[in-house]
């Protein structure tokens, strides 16, 4: 697949252009218990200290708390930062708004994200949170299996309890982890993606994000293209995914429950696989791809 990202979706520009800022702020509800939290979110130009981008010269280069780089891992030029340790209930994001090529049914967004906030065992609704939300502003309504919620709390995948505290106040941080967001049966259509960090309802905690978008919007399967004397390969599925099921590609043998699928001895050419995923917090929303595996790799002297 050869899909065009849409422009600065990456920030390699080094700038925000074509992303919206967002500023809000969260607090406690009216008390009846259906609306726990109320928000209230505002465009806003860049807010130094809260919409930051990082490149490879930027200081600091490596988190506080967490002791991972500033910069994603994924090869770019520029990451960003969303929010900072200040308390006060802050909702801090950025908001892309884009139209889905009109011949693309199966459209790809891959994401890298990192995570730091505090961990005051409030309840749920009440904790710091990471959201990734996605609206298809046709219809005025959330896509529920392509958006993602992540709470301040000790059993979200992936995050561990910093050696250093805030005001004596454990904190969380999740390294950099790649993601993918994939739009499906959506060609033609205008949607929103927002991804936003969140400080405790109390506002008296806080929380942080980094976040980079991959330059490549195309379903890419590294090592479904391998050379013809290759005893074995590694085909990778997507990233951010919560569970992983390799098949063959009728479905009547399960080669693997891993995200990586490795084949020993390596297949005929053009043999198909299938791989079903399960999003975190999500077991209604399956998906499917299917992996064809080729001998197209040449090895250069």
């Amino acid at each position: 697949m050869g899909q065009t990202c849409p422009e600065n979706i990456d920030f390699e520009e080094g700038s925000f252009n074509k992303w919206q800022c967002l500023d809000g702020r969260i607090s406690l509800g009216d008390g009846s218990g259906t609306n726990p939290v109320t928000t209230v979110i505002n465009l806003t130009p860049p807010i130094p200290g809260r919409h930051d981008i990082f490149s490879a010269s930027s200081s600091p280069q490596t988190d506080y708390y967490g002791n991972f780089s500033t910069l994603a891992p994924n090869g770019s030029n520029y990451s960003i930062k969303i929010g900072n340790e200040a308390n006060g209930g802050l909702i801090t994001g950025v908001r892309y708004r884009m139209k889905i090529p009109v011949n693309e049914n199966r459209f790809y967004l891959q994401y890298n994200y990192a995570v730091v906030y505090e961990s005051p065992n409030h309840q749920l609704e009440y904790q710091p949170r990471f959201e990734i939300i996605v609206r298809d502003t046709d219809k005025d309504e959330i896509i529920e299996c392509s958006s993602l919620i992540f709470y301040a709390a000790p059993s979200q995948p992936g995050f561990l309890v910093s050696d250093k505290k805030h005001d004596n106040i454990t904190v969380l941080y999740k390294n950099w982890a790649p993601s993918t967001l994939f739009l499906k049966d959506m060609a033609g259509r205008n949607i929103e993606v927002t991804f936003q960090v969140t400080g405790c309802a109390y506002a008296q905690h806080f929380g942080y994000a980094y976040l980079d978008v991959n330059s490549n919007c195309s379903e890419r399967f590294p090592g479904a293209s391998f050379c013809k004397n290759d005893t074995a390969i590694k085909i990778q599925g997507l990233a951010g995914y919560e569970t992983y099921k390799w098949f063959t590609s009728d479905f009547s043998q399960q080669l693997s429950t891993t995200q990586n699928l490795i084949i020993n001895p390596a297949p005929a050419n053009g043999t198909v696989y299938a791989l079903e995923t399960v999003p975190f917090y999500k077991p209604n929303c399956r998906d499917t791809f299917f992996v064809t595996a080729t001998d197209t790799l040449i090895v250069k002297a």
